[in-house]
């Protein structure tokens, strides 16, 4: 589960202590859970959001029906909203979504985080 209240939208610019985030154990499924929210953003966030300097959010719309699973792009947004990405899957699971999300591209240098 990815957990830190550090990963919403409203959290400003990066603690590099916490790079790479205690709750990242590397590419799998995670649910956005507690204070980090319930869902990957829709939009992106901005440079210097969810404490770091090139936040990940999801360019697709999540699927409506539960039991479904999309391929989707996640963004991260340097100033420029999309300049890097990688492909994920998202799952409706009804009540909540999972997301299997690889190691993210740069993630010790340029702060990549998923929103």
């Amino acid at each position: 589960n990815l957990n830190s209240k550090t990963r919403t939208g409203f959290h400003g610019q990066p603690d590099l202590s916490t790079q790479p985030s205690p709750d990242w154990v590397g590419t799998g499924w995670y649910r956005f859970v507690g204070p980090s929210g319930h869902k990957m953003p829709e939009y992106a966030p901005g440079y210097d959001s969810c404490g770091t300097w090139r936040a990940g959010w999801l360019r697709d719309s999540h699927p409506s029906e539960p039991g479904t699973t999309i391929n989707g792009t996640v963004c991260f947004d340097s100033g420029y909203p999309c300049s890097s990405q990688v492909s994920v899957k998202v799952t409706n699971c009804g009540e909540y979504f999972v997301y299997y999300l690889p190691d993210m591209p740069d993630q010790k240098i340029c702060g990549n985080r998923y929103c």
